[in-house]
C-alpha cells in the first residue's frame, strides 16, 4: 500500500509548499530534519518519522518553527572566511587553475582605501598588460560589437587578447572573451568584486566558432577582495578544455598546443603576474 502523509501544524502563508518526500521502507524507524525554508531569523523544519504498522508504512510530518540565529551567524562567518567562493562556476570538465596573491596593510582603514584602488585596476582591462609587466599578453577592452572602448569594464563587454605567438584566423589574430558578469558583495568586514569572462566568438566577423584556445565551457573569474586588513587578488580558471573543433585546421592545431600548455601550467605565470600587479602598493595608479 502507498505511504500516507499526515501534516501536523500549519505551514506559514509565505511558504505554503511542501514537497513530497520519498522514504525507503527498509528501516523500521528513522528521523530526518529537513531545512525547507529560511525567512528572516526563522526556518521551517520538517521532522520526518517512519512508523511501522502491521498493515502499511506511514510517515508523519510535523512542521515546527524554530529560531536559528546561531545558524545565521555560522553562515555569515563562513562567507566572511571565503568571500566570493559562491561567485565561481562549478568545476565539471577539463582542468582548472588558481592564481592567488595577497597583501596585508598596516590598518583596516588603509586596507579599505587601497582596496578601492585595486578594484579600479581590475576593471581597467586596457592596462592589465602594464600591471602584469614584461612578457604579458596584451588586453584590449571592447564593447559587445568589438569596438574599442577606453573606460572601465561592464557586463557584456569583450576582451580582445593578443597572446605571444601565432594568433587565430577565427579571431583575426586574437583570442576573444565576453565578460558575463561583474558582481560585488559586502559581508561584515569583508568585501569582494568578481568578474567572470568566457571564451566567445569574434564579434568582428560574426562567425559561430569560438575565437579562443579554450572552448566556451571554460571561464576565468577575476576577483579582488578584502578581509579585514588583508587584500587578495585572484584568478580562477574553470572547465578548461582546448578548442580543437573550429572550421580552421590551423586554428585547431594552434589551440591544441596553447590549450595543453595552459593545462600543464604555462598560463599560470601570466595570471600570477597580473594578480601580483593588481596589488602593487608601490606603483602609483591614476584612474583611466
Amino acid at each position: 500500500m502507498d505511504e500516507s502523509l499526515w501534516v501536523q501544524g500549519l505551514v506559514s502563508s509565505e511558504n505554503p509548499q511542501i514537497s513530497f518526500i520519498e522514504l525507503s521502507a527498509e528501516n523500521t524507524w528513522e528521523a530526518i530534519t529537513v531545512l525547507i525554508d529560511k525567512n528572516g531569523e526563522s526556518v521551517v523544519v520538517l521532522i520526518v518519522s517512519r512508523l511501522k504498522h502491521s498493515v502499511m508504512q506511514s510517515v508523519k510530518l510535523e512542521v515546527i518553527r524554530k529560531d536559528l540565529k546561531s545558524i545565521d551567524v555560522m553562515e555569515k562567518n563562513q562567507k566572511v572566511s571565503d568571500p566570493g567562493a559562491a561567485h565561481l562556476p562549478a568545476q565539471e570538465i577539463g582542468s582548472k587553475m588558481d592564481a592567488v596573491e595577497k597583501i596585508e596593510m598596516s590598518s583596516e582603514a588603509e586596507a579599505i582605501h587601497f582596496y578601492k584602488i585595486v578594484k579600479e585596476r581590475l576593471l581597467d582591462v586596457n592596462r592589465w598588460a602594464e600591471f602584469a609587466g614584461a612578457g604579458s599578453s596584451d588586453f584590449y577592452l571592447t564593447d559587445a560589437d568589438g569596438v574599442a572602448v577606453h573606460r572601465k569594464a561592464t557586463d557584456g563587454d569583450r576582451i580582445k587578447i593578443d597572446i605571444p605567438g601565432p594568433g587565430t584566423k577565427t579571431g583575426n589574430g586574437y583570442d576573444w572573451v565576453t565578460i558575463e558578469e561583474i558582481k560585488s558583495e559586502v559581508i561584515a568586514d569583508a568585501e569582494v568584486l568578481s568578474m567572470t569572462a568566457r571564451p566567445s566568438g569574434n564579434p568582428l566577423n560574426k562567425g559561430e566558432d569560438t575565437a579562443h584556445f579554450l572552448t566556451d565551457q571554460a571561464t576565468s573569474t577575476f576577483q579582488v577582495k578584502r578581509i579585514g586588513r588583508t587584500i587578495y587578488a585572484e584568478e580562477h580558471g574553470r572547465n578548461e578544455v582546448p578548442n580543437t573543433d573550429t572550421d580552421h585546421p590551423l586554428d585547431n592545431v594552434r589551440n591544441t598546443f596553447v590549450g595543453w600548455g595552459a593545462k600543464i601550467g604555462f598560463s599560470y605565470p601570466q595570471w600570477k603576474a597580473l594578480v601580483k600587479g593588481l596589488l602593487n602598493h608601490d606603483s602609483h595608479y591614476q584612474s583611466s
